[in-house]
Formats: structure tokens, C-alpha cells, sequence
């Protein structure tokens, strides 16, 4: 905020208290920031109604506060012969409201406005409304759709975060960003970006698992951070307007069979199409310079995959457990490639003799040095033998402060901490044994049992598949189990009765 305008606040709430009786705040419920910079100076603060309002110098009428019993509003439209231009109420009683109307003239609806009205089931917005402030709808549960007038043009953070029940909504071709958490957790079903949003921000549209249809309009130029996770698409396309697409941002979206990367598209982050468990082929344009860890691990429905000329690193990790893959063509482009990036995959590498990914596959053990492609463009096999330096089934190893054991085909079980009498320990994503790398896909039964003094764990692993009876019997009853963000619903059902008492919490 600058100078001038904390000036003009504390200014306007000195003649606020000059002007009006010990208490009226009190009586009001209303805590009043004046936004001189906005608003001009206060001029009076009344009452209209059942409405309190706030009178500015430019002459605009700000409704702030309702002090009535009805279930419908209808807000005034004029106070004192002149014209309300913003709505920013707050209410104790707030689960009883079922309608509101705001009335034309009307420009903002200010933040938190309307938020946790669980009762609210319909609202008119005016014409001439312009703007819509943080977290105004949030937690309206019972809204199932709304029409926002097309002069609007910001919808701010969370707006409509947390409206269960939301199934159709629009928005207006002037807004320019889609904010953070806007949509999260709704169950709106399409969706529509227009051409003039430029950034889709992070978890934008998070849990909308009702979300099947989603147009990505040409001129967008960011996806932030999960602005998809976990929603239901089942067809995409990206346009190459996009330069940046966000750690997670379609993460766990299981219904997605068909993704179309335009020639354009920038940068796939970390985990960006993690688990997009039906999604059958992939072609990543020369434009994507950079595929990000985990980009498209554990797609197991993935059968080809085709990496085009000028893309330069592929990440570690980026296709593990795409258990179906049949093929993954590589071009010369490519410079850089993580740690084995088809762990735990099944399916051929293409590239060319002499190129960077044919160094690779025998560095991986893919091919043996020195053998000669029978073709231009060898097929090249992922490993099915054990590593040079074996971690054979039953094996036991001590990595970073865990005991773990090999459970064969790369893949490894957590089984105790290396000291029982720690207060914290972790549970890996992926161990490193001479060289090779394993998958943690498994914590064993009684792994920390008795371990009295542990309050905090830390699960890292994405992929736990199974978690032994009594895992966690005697660790301290005030302990945290911290697991992955995505995996959070899954895994609290994963770990339940595993021995911890009740009181233990399971925290992203």
C-alpha cells in the first residue's frame, strides 16, 4: 500500500470516529477499511434500511453491512439520491440467505462478500459490474450456476473456491487472468477460456472432478501449478500460445485419453500429466525445449510417445511406470537426459546411431557397447535383467537414516529407521544402490513399531501400493504423517488401522 493511501485510511477512520458515537462499529459488526485512493475521503456512514452504507467524497455509496432477518435481499440501488457502486457486506447469519440482487449502477462486489452464504442458491449481478473481489463467493455450497455480465473483467483469487455444487459458469472474453484457486473444488462441467486471459493461475481448477470439457483459447501464455489436478477432462488441446505448463498442472486427471501439444507450447514442468492414467499417446512438439521429472510418469495407458526434433532435456524420470509403452521415439535434439527416464516402463527407445540418447541407452544398460544397429534408427530396449550391481530381492540396504529391502523389479520397501529412537524420519520416493535406482512402492508391517519417540514422518513416496498391518503401532500419540499433496486422499486411506492411535494426524 503507499504512503498516500495509508495516509488516506487513517484519515478517513480518524473522521469516523469524529463524526460518529463510541460503539457504532460495535453495534455494527462492520470493521471499515476506507480505500481513499478508490473512493475519495468517507463523507458518512448510515443506515438505509436494513442496509448500513458508507458515503465517499466522489460521491459513490458503498454497501457495507446488513442488519435484518430476511432470506432475500435486494439491495438498494440509490442512497440519498445517489448511486451504490459497490456491495461489500458482512453478516453473522449468513446460512439463511437464499436470493440476492444487486442492483444496475453497481461496479465491484468487494472481497469475501458473499463467502460461506452456504444457503445462497440464486444471485443477480448487474450489467454494469466491472469487478469481482477475493474470495467473494467462496463456500456458497449451494449455488449451481451463475452468469457473470460480460463487462466484467477481474475476477480475483478463490472467488468462486469451494461452490460444491457450481455446475455452469462463464467467463467474461475481457478478463485477463484467471486467478488463483478460482474455481477450486467446484463441479462445473465446462469451461471456456477466452483469448484475452493470459495466465490460467495455480490450482485455478483443482478437484473439479465434474470438469470434462475445457477450451483453451489461442493467446494464453501460462498454466500455473495444479491449475488442473484431479479434474475429469477426457479430451485437450494446448495451443502454442502456452510457453509454461506448470508443476502438476494436469496431474492425476485419470479420464484423459487424447492431449494435443500445438507447435509452440514452451515448457512441460515436473509432474505436469503425473498419472494420467488413461491417456494412450503422446507427441511433444520441437518447440517444448524442456520435459520436465515425472512429466508423464505412471500414464500407464500410454502406448507412443514421440519426442520431435528440438527439444533438448528430458527429465528424470519423465515416462516411469508407463507400463503399456510400446515405443519412445528420441530425436538429436536431445542433450539431456535425468535418471532413467523409463523406469519401471516396458517398450523400445528409437533414436539414431551416434546421438546423445544411444550413449544414454548404453550407459543404461539398454544395448551393450559397441553393438551396431541393424538400421538407421535402432530399437533399443529398456533393461528386463538386473542392474550391473544387483540389489536382489530380499536384499536389505541402509539409505539417508531407512532401512529398506528389494522387492525386485525396481522397486524397494521401506522397512524400519535406522534408529528407532528418532524423533523424525522419512520415507523416500526413490532409493540409489550402486548406481541403479529403485522405487518406493511399499512401507512393511510393524516398519516403525515401537518407535515412541517419532512425531513426524515424512512420506516422499508417490507410488505406495501397500502398507503392512501395524506399521505404525507405538509411535507418539501427538506424531504427523506427512504425505504427498496429490496423494493425500488416497494415502489417508492407505495408512488407516495401521496401529497409530486415533489422535495421530495424516497432513499434506
Amino acid at each position: 500500500m503507499s504512503y498516500k493511501k495509508a495516509a488516506a485510511i487513517v484519515m478517513s477512520a480518524v473522521m469516523l470516529a469524529a463524526v460518529f458515537p463510541a460503539g457504532l462499529a460495535e453495534h455494527t459488526g462492520t470493521a471499515v477499511e476506507v480505500e481513499a485512493a478508490d473512493h475519495g475521503e468517507l463523507v458518512e456512514f448510515g443506515t438505509e434500511g436494513d442496509f448500513d452504507y458508507i458515503e465517499y467524497s466522489d460521491g459513490t455509496i458503498e454497501i457495507c453491512h446488513y442488519n435484518g432477518n430476511a432470506t432475500e435481499w435486494v439491495i438498494p440501488s440509490r442512497v440519498n439520491g445517489k448511486q451504490v457502486t459497490r456491495v461489500n457486506i458482512g453478516t453473522e447469519e449468513i446460512g439463511r440467505i437464499s436470493r440476492v440482487v444487486i442492483p444496475e449502477g453497481v461496479k465491484e462486489i468487494g472481497s469475501h462478500c458473499f463467502s460461506g452464504f452456504s444457503g445462497l442458491e440464486n444471485i443477480t449481478l448487474p450489467s454494469t459490474l466491472k469487478e469481482i473481489g477475493e474470495y467473494a463467493f467462496q463456500g456458497c455450497s449451494s449455488l449451481t450456476n451463475i452468469r457473470i455480465p460480460d463487462g466484467v473483467t477481474m475476477l480475483d483469487e478463490g472467488a468462486f473456491q469451494g461452490c460444491l455444487q457450481l455446475e455452469t459458469i462463464n467467463i467474461p472474453a475481457g478478463v485477463t487472468e484467471i486467478s488463483s484457486y478460482q474455481f477450486a473444488g467446484s463441479s462445473i462441467r465446462s469451461i471456456t477460456i477466452p483469448e484475452k486471459v493470459k495466465r490460467i493461475g495455480r490450482n485455478a481448477f483443482c478437484g473439479c472432478t465434474a470438469l470434462k470439457s475445457v477450451m483453451i483459447s489461442e493467446g494464453v501464455e501460462e498454466i500455473g501449478e495444479s491449475a488442473f489436478e484431479q479434474t475429469g477432462i477426457s479430451s485437450l488441446t494446448i495451443p502454442g500460445s502456452v510457453k509454461r505448463i506448470g508443476r502438476m498442472a494436469f496431474m492425476m486427471c485419470v479420464s484423459m485419453e487424447t492431449l494435443t501439444l500445438t507447435n509452440g507450447v514452451g515448457k512441460i514442468e515436473n509432474d505436469a500429466f503425473f498419472g494420467c492414467s488413461a491417456l494412450k499417446n503422446v507427441t511433444v512438439p520441437g518447440s517444448v525445449k524442456s520435459i520436465g521429472a515425472n512429466a508423464f510418469s505412471e500414464c500407464r495407458a500410454l502406448l507412443d510417445v514421440t519426442v520431435e526434433e528440438g527439444v533438448k532435456t528430458i527429465g528424470d524420470y519423465a515416462f516411469c511406470e508407463c507400463t503399456s509403452l510400446v515405443s519412445i521415439s528420441i530425436p538429436n535434439s536431445v542433450s539431456i537426459m535425468g535418471l532413467d527416464i523409463l523406469s519401471a516402463s516396458s517398450g523400445n527407445m528409437v533414436c539414431n546411431a551416434n546421438s546423445y540418447a544411444y550413449e544414454y541407452a548404453v550407459r543404461h544398460g539398454y544395448i551393450q557397447a559397441g553393438q551396431q544397429p541393424p538400421i538407421q534408427r535402432p530399437v533399443v530396449t529398456p533393461p528386463t535383467v538386473t542392474p550391473v550391481t544387483p540389489f536382489a530381492k530380499g536384499q536389505k540396504v541402509n539409505v539417508s537414516g531407512g532401512n529398506y529391502v528389494s522387492l525386485g523389479d525396481g522397486k524397494a520397501a521401506y522397512a524400519s529407521p535406522a534408529n528407532k529412537k528418532a524423533a523424525s524420519a522419512t520415507v523416500a520416493d526413490y532409493i540409489k544402490v550402486s548406481g541403479a535406482t529403485y522405487k518406493v512402492t511399499q512401507i512393511n508391517a510393524k516398519a516403525f513399531s515401537g518407535c515412541s519417540k517419532m512425531k513426524k514422518i515424512t512420506i516422499k513416496a508417490k507410488s505406495l501400493k501397500k502398507v503392512g498391518a501395524k506399521a505404525f503401532k507405538g509411535i507418539h500419540k501427538k506424531a504427523k504423517i506427512k504425505v504427498p499433496k496429490a496423494k493425500l486422499k488416497a494415502y489417508k486411506k492407505l495408512l488407516k488401522g495401521k496401529g497409530q492411535a486415533k489422535s495421530v494426524k495424516i497432513t499434506k
